[in-house]
């Protein structure tokens, strides 16, 4: 996406071996009652990981009482969503910029927003089928392409949430000046 930092910096990508995360649940082990929320995701796209549901299933074995995810929900196709609920996340924040496909196409660059909108639709119906409460967050960031948007993006998905289900709609960040973001008065 033009706005995340992912690609400022010319870090080596990696992938977390399963030794790692195996280590971590280890660690975690023994404080399981002081956490409270696991987010498997951090400058990457989770769904990409596919043990993805695996690590969500092993997190919830060591009694982990809330673990999310943030997606732009390219990959969430149904067998991918049927896993991740049956795996048991709780939360999933999902990033949809834009409700013009143009726009949102201009914005998550490579992605298809058919394709998107399909899947988001597609999970909110298999999870609401299958009477799993994983919280959905619909997430859309407030940029130059999408600011006259922020008025019918929380009314639009208001008609497929359910109670307890969020609606987000935030300012771009700047990554300390990296990018230019629509100036907002408290900015100054």
């Amino acid at each position: 996406c033009i706005m995340c930092a992912i690609d400022f910096e010319n870090r080596a990508k990696t992938n977390m071996s399963d030794e790692i995360f195996d280590k971590i649940i280890e660690e975690l082990k023994p404080r399981v009652d002081y956490i409270r929320k696991v987010n498997l995701y951090s400058d990457n796209e989770p769904l990409l990981d596919l043990h993805l549901a695996e690590r969500i299933k092993a997190l919830k074995d060591i009694r982990i009482k809330c673990i999310c995810i943030s997606t732009n929900a390219s990959a969430l196709t149904k067998k991918r969503s049927t896993e991740l609920i049956y795996a048991g996340l709780d939360q999933i924040y999902i990033n949809v910029d834009s409700l013009v496909p143009e726009r949102y196409e201009q914005i998550r660059l490579r992605l298809e927003f058919k394709k998107v909108y399909n899947n988001v639709l597609n999970f909110i119906r298999l999870r609401d089928e299958l009477g799993k409460k994983v919280t959905i967050r619909m997430q859309m960031i407030l940029q130059e392409l999408n600011n006259d948007e922020k008025q019918t993006f929380v009314p639009f998905w208001e008609q497929f949430l359910s109670e307890g289900d969020l609606i987000v709609v935030h300012r771009a960040h700047n990554w300390g000046g990296a990018i230019e973001t629509i100036e907002q008065d408290q900015d100054k």
